[in-house]
């Protein structure tokens, strides 16, 4: 069984989960990044979610990645389709968490789906953490207030810079 599911494996498809409130329901923004998730998937590409607990990600009892996952299931996607979760909190962890789920198969071909916003740090950290993998970077459009997404930028721009600066570590 497990032969036949890595030999119908073509690569895996990483989706990078964003917020989900007290309640547990997905921000706008992750559910972006889902439903592009969903249209762009596949066949043969397996599925791997992130995002664990953080009071930025997510302050309920399951993680974040669970709602994630959820939201594909009810949308159709059959739960053989998902690998094991990352249990991230942060960019960097994503990479480096799904980098050890990803290698235990056998495969080469990896797309990573993030926001727009977020897409040029997620290339700098996947890009070197999957420095061996044929890497795909989709990103979902964020429909957002322009003052959201000033501070969104702002964000990214200094925690790039930062990372650049003092390098990647775990």
């Amino acid at each position: 069984l497990f032969r036949s599911f890595l030999f119908n494996m073509k690569g895996v498809m990483i989706i990078l989960g964003h917020t989900n409130d007290s309640k547990g329901r997905l921000s706008s923004i992750a559910k972006e990044r889902l439903n592009l998730s969903f249209t762009k998937l596949e066949k043969g590409y397996k599925i791997l979610v992130t995002g664990g607990f953080g009071n930025h990600l997510n302050t309920t009892k399951k993680m974040h990645a669970s709602y994630s996952k959820d939201y594909l299931l009810k949308k159709g996607l059959a739960k053989s389709r998902f690998l094991k979760i990352a249990r991230s909190q942060n960019t960097v962890e994503d990479a480096f968490f799904s980098h050890v789920i990803v290698g235990k198969y056998k495969i080469k071909d990896v797309i990573i789906v993030t926001s727009d916003f977020h897409m040029a740090r997620v290339k700098f950290i996947f890009g070197r953490i999957f420095k061996d993998y044929n890497l795909t970077f989709i990103s979902s459009k964020t429909k957002i207030s322009l003052e959201k997404m000033k501070i969104l930028k702002t964000h990214e721009r200094k925690t790039l810079r930062k990372l650049k600066k003092e390098g990647i570590y775990y």
